[in-house]
């Protein structure tokens, strides 16, 4: 990316972060960028070329915000925590510019790289994961991107933040990790204590077995 094509792309940007770019005005971010009118023709072949740079540009400055309110803290839930507020925060300070890209979802490449945005924002997730104690971490860390990506698309709606729907999704994570098929309780090896009553009819045996010599005892001296 040339230096011209950057300073178009940080004036658009700036102008959508003000609320005051709606469309494609080339000669309006040319005067935020302080270059002549017809800059956009020498450095974007079409409109196109334009909105999928500001794409990147946007998905680059998101990373940035999530690495510096991450860095230098550990995996667990304290970072999973800052990442995920970062990318929030993020996403709602550039709505003006996630609504003007909005029309240009569904065009190939911008598919094609939110797939693999959506693929690397998981992976980085399952460390997260991991260390929280989860036994398959991809997979709630799967969950759990799309869980917070749908906070964003909800927030952008809204065109603002959701407090309550953020705490929504903390109660999710907070949740204990548990066991799915974890096999039930094995019976204890060692026998049950008796019960009083079987002690005491048990305690009372020896007693009746030590009459039974004495009745012999008498039979015999009345036969003599």
């Amino acid at each position: 990316m040339t230096a011209d094509q950057q300073k178009l792309l940080f004036a658009a940007y700036r102008l959508a972060e003000r609320g005051e770019l709606y469309r494609f005005e080339p000669e309006r971010i040319a005067a935020e960028a302080g270059m002549p009118a017809d800059s956009f023709g020498r450095c974007f072949a079409q409109e196109r070329e334009f909105w999928l740079a500001l794409h990147r540009l946007n998905v680059h400055l998101l990373v940035n915000d999530i690495t510096r309110a991450t860095d230098g803290m550990p995996p667990g839930r304290e970072r999973l925590k800052a990442g995920v507020l970062a990318y929030w925060d993020g996403c709602v300070r550039t709505i003006p510019v996630r609504a003007i890209v909005r029309g240009y979802r569904k065009d190939p490449d911008i598919l094609a790289r939110l797939d693999r945005i959506n693929w690397g924002f998981a992976h980085m997730l399952s460390m997260e994961m991991k260390k929280i104690g989860w036994e398959r971490y991809n997979e709630a860390a799967q969950i759990a991107w799309f869980m917070a990506e749908g906070v964003v698309r909800l927030e952008l709606e809204a065109n603002g933040p959701l407090p309550d729907l953020r705490q929504t999704f903390w109660d999710f994570l907070a949740a204990r990790p548990t066991r799915i098929g974890t096999p039930a309780a094995t019976a204890p090896k060692t026998r049950p204590k008796a019960a009083a009553g079987v002690k005491a009819k048990a305690a009372a045996k020896p007693k009746s077995a030590a009459r039974k010599p004495a009745a012999a005892a008498k039979a015999v001296k009345k036969r003599k």
